[in-house]
């Protein structure tokens, strides 16, 4: 389901879109090259991004359920959203904006999660050493997410209470 709002819902169909688009591009590029891989890979890094695990190239299949998982996960979240009550202390209009602040939320997930595997399989496929930026980048960016959202929903709170 997405937000009831035309524009905040063509920004989530477009994230949701681009989130599964790059694990699934990612994943049609690995099944072009599935045979030209040697059969033992470095799948998994230490943290400063050297391989700390070498198994069969099969093991390539972990980011890819990992993040479509977590897509599976934000697709449920969305459904749930939709349906319910965000808080018995808000008016219609806080309980719609909160709704919206959580779909903008769960979106930056989304695709945060999606483009993070893509390169864990891009530096697996390629046997290159993950950057370490770029987790780090990532998990900054869900963190200030979080702030951001904690601080749009108070905010939304304090506008939008019901009156006793």
């Amino acid at each position: 389901m997405a937000p009831a709002n035309r524009k905040l819902r063509a920004v989530h169909i477009a994230m949701t879109a681009a989130a599964w688009g790059v694990l699934l591009a990612s994943l049609i590029h690995l099944a072009f090259i599935w045979g030209s891989l040697d059969e033992t890979l470095g799948v998994h890094f230490d943290s400063e991004g050297e391989f700390d695990v070498f198994a069969s190239k099969c093991f390539i299949a972990y980011p890819y359920a990992v993040g479509f998982g977590v897509l599976l996960l934000c697709g449920a979240a969305d459904f749930v959203i939709r349906r319910i009550k965000v808080s018995p202390k808000l008016d219609e209009t806080g309980s719609k904006l909160a709704r919206e602040a959580l779909y903008i939320h769960i979106d930056v997930i989304k695709l945060t999660v999606s483009v993070f595997f893509a390169y864990w399989v891009h530096c697996v496929k390629v046997q290159h050493k993950l950057d370490t930026l770029v987790p780090n980048v990532g998990l900054y960016l869900l963190m200030a997410n979080l702030i951001v959202f904690i601080i749009a929903y108070n905010v939304i709170k304090k506008r939008h209470r019901i009156k006793a």
